[in-house]
């Protein structure tokens, strides 16, 4: 079972780790999200379009993986018959974790090498595994969006 460990950004850009509420705040901005943090007895404010919850996995690493996560993952094609590498056929491919549906996660792929980009959805447990084990994260969705523009 993984843990249930989210991380938000306060309004001041400093990421909180922590458990995750939201309640109605008395400053009449209606529904306010919180990270609680161990050791603080009150939840710290943060932003509610960058809460992210830690997915289980890590990167190759060892870094923690959240919803929001971009991952690069150094790619290139073999030889079906030899089983080697083709010369020249080394590209980057982008990984964005994008939201938890279902026990699923929606990985945004864009493929630096072949300028393709997809969506598709998978099981934590088989294709996210794989690319993890061998991405590294270089940056989310929050701090880093111009990780997933398309390049001119």
């Amino acid at each position: 079972m993984r843990k249930n460990l989210f991380r938000g950004k306060t309004k001041e850009g400093k990421w909180v780790y922590g458990g995750y509420y939201e309640t109605e705040c008395c400053d009449g901005d209606g529904l306010c999200s919180f990270i609680k943090i161990n050791g603080v007895s009150n939840g710290v404010k943060i932003t509610h379009e960058t809460v992210g919850q830690f997915t289980g996995l890590t990167d190759k690493n060892g870094v923690k993986i959240f919803e929001g996560d971009v991952l690069e993952k150094e790619t290139y094609m073999v030889n079906a018959f030899t089983g080697k590498k083709v010369d020249n056929s080394e590209h980057k491919a982008i990984y964005a974790v994008l939201s938890d549906v279902y026990g699923n996660y929606l990985i945004n792929i864009k493929d630096i090498g072949t300028d393709t980009e997809k969506s598709f959805m998978r099981k934590r447990a088989n294709y996210i595994q794989m690319i993890t084990d061998e991405s590294h994260i270089i940056g989310n969705i929050h701090d880093n969006p111009e990780l997933l523009e398309e390049e001119c």
